[in-house]
């Protein structure tokens, strides 16, 4: 590939990567303050509206910036510099309040510029505000990419104001104008890395983030990503998420975020599969990384979550179990019954058994003695008659 055409392809990235914002302030939001960038002899592209310098190792050289006020009253504005960072939403953006950077960023472009951070516009007037940039000494490759934010600063008169609601908001008019920096026209390849997977929410919804790194010193254009959720051993997904039209700020890093809808977290051991690429740079990418989400964080992050579809299992459990102790208990006693019903069945039969046998026997006594009385009555007349005919007579004459 020619040099030309190598150093027109990062001419292009870094068009499409920063924000341009050419026209005044004022023009669009009715604000009295506008801004605009003073372009330097060494502006490598001049037909946009933002600092890209072509610049040496040790370079020393101020950039100017003209801030006009077009109001009546003198204007206290707030300056800042930030480096260049992909935010959650994969869009490159330059706020005020970064943190922490890539620990593939070795030189931020904070660590090489400073400014004053007060300044006033006087009123119908403008100023002009110097940055000073420091190169490194070391000639690196590929680019730094940072920007100017320019906000009206607050006052204690209209720091908040209330709406017709009654509810509070900040009036703050913030502007940005970007700042690209390169020392040669090699180009640099982009390459990504994955760190880290967890669990978290976005807005009130659960969602399993994987963060990505730009590890090099170019932005990554047009960037597709697809990510499905397993379980460990899992092949069919539980969840994926499939975005175009990303980008990245040079050796940066974002949290690519899979959605779980109204599903709460569930305690496990999980597998996530993301394939990624990039159309300019013909750059594809896999990953495959085992994660787990523990109970307490399942617990602690289900319990800030919004419109979670409820989990009634714990329910089924509960009432299967009731429902089995019950059943459990009813056998028992119809066994019992039944046991109780036999047994007193037995005791019939053995009682119906004793008193037949007894009328049996009574019967049977009754029988021998009838048997018997005639045979007593005989001798009974027997003995009579004998009796009778052994009585001597008597020699008692009648007078």
């Amino acid at each position: 590939m020619k040099k030309s055409n190598i150093f027109s392809l990062m001419t292009a990235m870094a068009i499409v990567m920063l924000i341009v914002l050419s026209k005044p302030v004022e023009a669009e939001t009715g604000m009295p303050i506008s801004v605009n960038a003073v372009l330097p002899e060494n502006q490598f592209n001049k037909q946009v509206s933002y600092f890209y310098l072509k610049m040496e190792p040790g370079d020393e050289q101020e950039i100017e910036l003209k801030l006009g006020n077009s109001s009546n009253e003198d204007q206290k504005v707030e300056v800042t510099l930030t480096p260049a960072i992909t935010n959650d939403n994969g869009i490159i953006a330059y706020p005020d309040d970064v943190k922490k950077v890539d620990s593939s960023l070795v030189h931020p472009f904070t660590s090489i510029a400073t400014t004053d951070k007060d300044v006033t516009v006087p009123a119908n007037s403008e100023t002009s505000v110097k940055i000073k940039l420091k190169m490194p000494t070391e000639e690196y490759e590929g680019m730094i990419a940072g920007g100017i934010n320019v906000k009206l600063k607050e006052t204690k008169d209209d720091a908040e104001k209330k709406n017709e609601t009654g509810m509070k908001i900040k009036n703050v008019l913030t502007y940005n104008i970007g700042v690209v920096l390169v020392e040669n026209e090699t180009i640099v390849v982009p390459e990504m890395k994955l760190n880290k997977v967890f669990a978290g929410q976005v807005m009130g919804t659960n969602t399993i983030k994987t963060n990505l790194s730009n590890t090099k010193a170019t932005p990554i254009e047009e960037l597709e990503i697809a990510a499905k959720i397993y379980t460990e051993k899992g092949k069919e997904p539980l969840f994926e998420e499939h975005k175009k039209n990303l980008r990245m700020a040079p050796n940066s890093n974002f949290n690519f975020g899979v959605g779980l809808g109204n599903q709460a977290y569930k305690a496990g051991n999980y597998r996530i599969v993301i394939n990624a690429k990039s159309d300019p740079a013909d750059k594809k990418w896999s990953f495959e990384k085992e994660f787990t989400i523990d109970r307490e964080t399942a617990k602690k992050l289900n319990a800030t979550a919004s419109d979670l579809e409820k989990d009634n299992t714990l329910y089924y459990i509960i009432g299967g179990s009731v429902l089995l102790i019950l059943l459990i208990v009813l056998l028992y006693f119809i066994k019992r019954y039944k046991a109780n019903q036999k047994k007193k069945r037995e005791q019939e039969r053995k009682r119906r058994k004793a008193h037949a046998v007894r009328k049996q026997k009574a019967a049977n006594a009754n029988s021998q003695t009838r048997k018997k009385r005639p045979t007593t009555s005989v001798k009974k007349n027997e003995n009579s008659r004998q009796t009778k005919s052994t009585r001597p007579k008597s020699t008692h004459k009648p007078k």
